[in-house]
């Protein structure tokens, strides 16, 4: 086995590994919300805040939202003016 090939390998496991890590942090970040929700007999992310800090907390929270949608936003523009040349470029001077 080369060297390089090791590597690869070596990162591709790695990658997979900590995707499974995260993956898993996430369930559990989303299995605690989902109990405090219904602790607290909140429906909503802003109303939990609220309930659980206060009216800042949900202010926070409002804001935490709009930049995290605001920067999914972001990303898929992103992802679509970089698949837009491309794939004009294949459709328009596709050569026969």
């Amino acid at each position: 086995m080369r060297i390089s090939s090791f590597f690869f390998l070596f990162f591709f496991v790695m990658t997979f590994i900590m995707m499974l890590f995260f993956a898993f942090l996430c369930d559990i970040s989303l299995v605690m919300l989902v109990k405090a929700g219904r602790r607290k007999h909140c429906y909503s992310l802003k109303s939990l805040g609220e309930a659980c800090y206060g009216r800042l907390g949900g202010r926070i929270i409002d804001g935490i939202l709009i930049l995290l949608l605001f920067g999914a936003c972001v990303l898929v523009m992103i992802i679509i003016c970089d698949l837009v040349v491309p794939v004009t470029e294949e459709i328009c001077f596709r050569s026969s």
